[in-house]
Formats: C-alpha cells, structure tokens, sequence
C-alpha cells in the first residue's frame, strides 16, 4: 500500500487523502526519518526552500539536503498549527522547533534553541 493511500473495493484503485499525507509526512520529519520523508517523493523531486541557495533537484540531492539539516537541528520537531485542504492542493502551517547543534549552511553550531512559523 502506497503511503496516504487507501484500497477501495476488490479493484486495483486508490485514493490518496492530500491532507493526512501531509500531516504523515510532517509527523516523519519531526521523528527525523529520513527515508520515510523520502518516500513521499519521487525521483525527479523538486524542493525549494528560502532558506537554501538553490533547489534539491533530484531525490539524492534532498537527502543530502536533509542529512545536513538533521546534522545542525538533531532535535527538531513540528507542531502542526492547521492544514489546508482545496482538490489535491494542501497548505500546512506550522512550528519548527530545536536547537541548533551543527553547522548549518557555512553558520557554525550556537546551542540555541528557535521556533520558526512556517507554511509549505
């Protein structure tokens, strides 16, 4: 069974639900899984985020990506503050917290501790 998705009947259909995939992967990310954040996308991903110079293009660059990030924030965690559901479209907000342990884009490690809002 495909992750978000549910059988339906004796057919070979599924239904993904946009909005508990979302809630899935966020609650991966703050268990710091990385293969299962992973699981989430496809080999040709695209992820850009504003706080990184340029976009991760394939899914090997995400995981060195995220690699990183877990590295500098070892006890991040998200808290969910509201999901969104339009169609297929989903919009989250949300908390980032932890501590900043490691380096993190060429900024050495400060020991202190930050909750960011955040909407993806």
């Amino acid at each position: 069974m495909l992750r978000g998705c549910s059988a339906s009947g004796n057919r070979l259909e599924f239904r993904m639900d946009p909005s508990q995939a979302v809630r899935d992967e966020i609650a991966d990310l703050s268990r710091g899984d990385l293969e299962a954040v992973l699981s989430y996308y496809t080999d040709d991903v695209y992820f850009e985020d504003t706080s990184v110079p340029t976009p991760c293009r394939t899914k090997a660059e995400m995981r060195d990506f995220m690699k990183v990030f877990y590295d500098a924030f070892p006890d991040l965690r998200i808290e969910i503050r509201d999901v969104f559901e339009s169609g297929h479209y989903v919009t989250a907000e949300y908390d980032l917290l932890g501590t900043m342990r490691g380096e993190f884009l060429g900024h050495p490690p400060t020991g202190k501790a930050f909750r960011i809002k955040a909407v993806s």
